[in-house]
């Protein structure tokens, strides 16, 4: 329902796709209980969360209290919540998560 949802999730289609922007009635049901954050302290691993500060679908907040104190590195951006997954936001979020991961995951 957020003003930019739509355009935003439009944006990442391929022009001339028949993809049908539907999901099945009771997804919406389960929606409102849908908290992965609530799981980020039983995660043994390195985690890098990559936040949208310009957010209008997922705002930050809840995932901050979620993260504290966990470990968890936080990367902000002054972005929407598409703008990651098209040029040229996408570009900066893979160099950091690239970063994290040479520094975290050495090969």
């Amino acid at each position: 329902t957020a003003p930019d949802a739509l355009p935003g999730y439009a944006a990442l289609l391929t022009p001339g796709t028949t993809f049908r922007n539907e999901i099945a009635a009771r997804f919406a049901l389960q929606l409102p209980r849908y908290r992965p954050g609530r799981r980020l302290r039983e995660l043994r691993c390195p985690v890098l969360l990559c936040l949208c500060s310009d957010d209008s679908v997922a705002p930050t907040t809840r995932t901050r209290r979620y993260a504290a104190g966990t470990g968890t590195r936080i990367r902000e951006y002054p972005f929407g919540h598409f703008a990651i997954y098209t040029e040229p936001e996408r570009g900066v979020v893979l160099h950091d998560q690239r970063a994290f991961l040479r520094r975290e995951v050495p090969a």
